[in-house]
């Protein structure tokens, strides 16, 4: 018997409390698949940011992202606390889709979700301009524009990075006033 481990992570959003973890074979051939040391641990929203704040709440954000396999990484802006984050404008890239989502008072609303071949180190970018906002991947507009007009979001100035894992690499990050 012959083995070889990998090693493998997993992040997700979970949708409810009662959320759970189900771990499956995808493989159409037979044999057995074998766990060991699985580790399940919450991550804690504030861990996930590093941000700086600015005067300004009208910005062009943007980072080149090298991701993990199913893990997430991007951009966030207009987060409103770095210590209790309850409202804020989050891109990321899952791997497979490039995504825009805004988060009022703790609940998500996805804005853009669409289709988007992961490039390593490939730019995400988010210019907000008063209620407006646009997500470009790869130095292309996804989406359409999305008017975001939450209080508790289109004033605040703090903005920055956003990752589910801490293998994931960031370069060249620039934020600059719109």
């Amino acid at each position: 018997l012959t083995t070889t481990y990998a090693n493998y992570f997993l992040a997700y959003r979970s949708s409810n409390t009662n959320g759970f973890i189900q771990l499956n074979k995808n493989s159409a051939g037979g044999g057995s698949l074998y766990y060991d040391d699985i580790s399940v641990k919450p991550i804690t929203l504030t861990s996930m940011f590093a941000s700086v704040t600015t005067s300004n709440a009208n910005v062009s954000a943007e980072a080149l992202v090298t991701l993990t396999k199913e893990t997430v990484a991007g951009i966030i802006t207009n987060l409103d606390s770095t210590v209790t984050p309850l409202n804020f404008v989050i891109a990321y890239h899952d791997g497979i889709n490039i995504h825009l989502d805004k988060n009022v008072g703790g609940s998500y609303t996805s804005l853009i979700n669409t289709s988007a071949t992961y490039v390593t180190g490939a730019k995400i970018k988010i210019i907000k301009n008063g209620t407006t906002y646009q997500l470009f991947y790869n130095d292309s507009q996804r989406g359409t524009d999305q008017t975001i007009s939450a209080a508790g979001i289109v004033s605040n100035t703090i903005h920055g990075l956003f990752t589910s894992y801490s293998g994931n690499v960031f370069d060249n990050f620039y934020l600059m006033d719109y």
